[in-house]
């Protein structure tokens, strides 16, 4: 169902100055339609929103294994079991 099919149950009562006339299937296509609309909107904000939460929790377990690596290197270097290489 798509706009053209709802524009075409619309009926124009002429006689009435060209108000316009929808009959309750016409109104069920529209209300339809409307719902398929705010759906998708509602998609793409939700994958929009998937897509920040994964880059944040990227980065934070990024920085967590950055700060474990730097800890683990400052411990071995102070109980001696690491040296440096002077090459």
């Amino acid at each position: 169902m798509d706009f053209e099919h709802i524009k075409s149950l619309v009926l124009i009562d002429r006689a009435s100055s060209g108000l316009y006339w929808c009959d309750a299937a016409c109104q069920r296509a529209a209300l339809a339609l409307y719902h398929r609309q705010v759906l998708q909107l509602s998609q793409g904000k939700l994958t929009d929103t998937e897509s920040v939460q994964q880059t944040e929790v990227t980065r934070s377990v990024g920085e967590e294994i950055q700060l474990f690596d730097t800890n683990l290197y400052q411990q071995l270097i102070a109980n001696g079991r690491f040296w440096r290489s002077r090459i």
